[in-house]
This record gives structure tokens, C-alpha cells and sequence, in this order.
């Protein structure tokens, strides 16, 4: 019987090897492959300590800043702004952390966030007034950069932004799940740093794609999104979205009557 039990660890340890070793040898292909197939978009420019990627077309004045949402590089606005660039001058760029920018301090707060958009545009030679673009949460951060920066604004669109107060509002179960989410941030991240080095993220990240994204978008997109470096920063964004986040959005003010 020992003999039996002996012979079966030592082959479940060979099984697990072998798909730790196929796993990460899978996942160091795919970066190879995808980073010959997806040269960056954009330039990166030099904000403080760190270098940010923006990407701007077209022409005109009021100039159109495209700010994503939880997760989201600049590469979500491919099918946008080439309509925009038609008929005004408009730029997307990718977060600290996102895409091909560099990590950021931390906080990832939306002052934070707000603050390091204020100097990309300002190194990248953008000049103002801006039109605002927020999409989901990305709407936190163009609410407190026109309250930090209100003569740098004549415009903002909200696009199915995210409201302050929406965690306050959600059914408790919800509210519960959220601050059991938030606890362990470090547990998060060690455990999509396995799942990444594995494979597995790769192998599963086109589970909840829409299926009528174009198959070339969604593999763009996962080269973007797949590195430790993009999701640690989504992690730390959301790990004070409802908290500090929220707060400096209340902070920021309403948006004044409407003309």
C-alpha cells in the first residue's frame, strides 16, 4: 500500500510539473508571437518618472481626450476615434499601467489619474480646451480633472459612466461581495500572476468577448490586457474606486446647470 501511494504522488507531482512546464512554455510563445503581431499604436511620452503611450489623429479645436474605463487600454477606442478624427482632433491614451505605459504611483485614484492625464497632454503638446470622453469608471476621472482643472474644459460626455454613489446604492449581498473582494488585493494579484505565467489567463481570456468583436480586436486587446502589470493596476484602481475614488468625484462638484 505505501508502495502504491508512493507511486501515485510521485506521478501526480510529474503530472503537475509537466502542465506547469506546458503552461508557461504556451504562455512565453503567445507574448512572442503577439508582440511581432501588434507594434505599439501611438507614441510614449515622459510624465514625471514615468512614460505614458498616447495616440492622437485629425485636426481642429476643441481637441476630444477619449479616457476608457476599468481595464480598458486605449486599443477600446479602435472603432471611435477614427470617426472622431474626422471632424475634430482627438486622443486616447493608456493609463498608468495600462497598455504599453508604465506602472504609476500609488494610489490609482482618479486625482491620481486626473493629475498624471493633466501632465501627459502637457509634455505630449496637446493643447487645450478639451472635450472630455469618459466611459464606465472612466467617468470618475474626467469629473475630478474638470474640477481640478476647469479652464481646461469646454465639454464632457458621459458614457455609461459610473456614479459615485452606486456601490452606497447596491443590495447588501452585492455591498458584502464588493468589501470580501477588496480584503486580500495582494491574494489577487499573486493569484493572476500564476494564472498568467501558467497560461491560463491566456488560454481563458477570450471566455466573456462579445462575439461580434472582430477576432484580430479581441487578440489585440489580450496582448494589451494580459500582463501582470495592466491587471495590478486595474486591482489598485479598484481597490479605492468606492472609497477614495468616490470621494474626490463628490469633492470634484456637480457639473453645474445645463445650456
Amino acid at each position: 500500500m505505501k508502495r502504491i501511494t508512493r507511486t501515485s504522488l510521485a506521478t501526480l507531482f510529474l503530472v503537475v510539473v509537466c502542465l506547469v512546464i506546458t503552461g508557461a512554455i504556451y504562455e512565453m510563445i503567445g507574448r512572442w508571437r503577439d508582440t511581432r503581431r501588434f507594434p505599439e499604436r501611438g507614441h510614449l511620452v515622459q510624465v514625471g518618472s514615468i512614460r505614458m503611450n498616447i495616440g492622437c489623429n485629425g485636426q481642429g479645436s476643441p481637441t476630444v481626450i477619449l479616457e476608457s474605463g476599468s481595464g480598458g487600454p486605449s486599443v477600446d477606442w479602435l472603432m471611435v476615434q477614427p470617426e472622431v478624427s474626422k471632424f475634430a482632433r482627438v486622443c486616447s491614451y493608456d493609463r498608468a499601467g495600462y497598455g504599453w505605459s508604465d506602472s504609476g504611483p500609488e494610489p490609482r485614484s482618479s486625482l491620481q489619474i486626473a493629475h498624471e492625464l493633466k501632465q501627459l497632454l502637457q509634455s505630449s503638446g496637446e493643447k487645450g480646451p478639451y472635450v472630455l470622453v469618459g466611459h464606465s469608471m472612466g467617468g470618475y476621472d474626467i469629473r475630478v480633472y474638470t474640477g481640478q482643472y476647469p479652464n481646461d474644459v469646454v465639454g464632457m460626455v458621459l458614457v455609461d459612466a459610473s456614479h459615485e454613489d452606486q456601490d452606497l446604492r447596491a443590495p447588501e449581498s452585492i455591498r458584502k461581495w464588493q468589501q470580501e473582494h477588496h480584503k486580500h488585493p495582494g491574494w489577487e494579484k499573486l493569484k493572476y500572476f500564476c494564472q498568467l505565467h501558467l497560461g491560463w489567463a491566456r488560454l481563458t481570456a477570450d471566455r466573456d468577448a462579445p462575439e461580434f468583436w472582430p477576432k484580430a480586436f479581441r487578440e489585440e486587446q489580450n496582448f494589451l490586457m494580459l500582463p501582470t502589470k495592466h491587471q495590478f493596476a486595474v486591482i489598485d484602481e479598484d481597490q479605492v474606486f468606492s472609497t477614495l475614488s468616490a470621494a474626490q468625484v463628490r469633492s470634484a462638484g456637480n457639473l453645474g446647470d445645463a445650456h
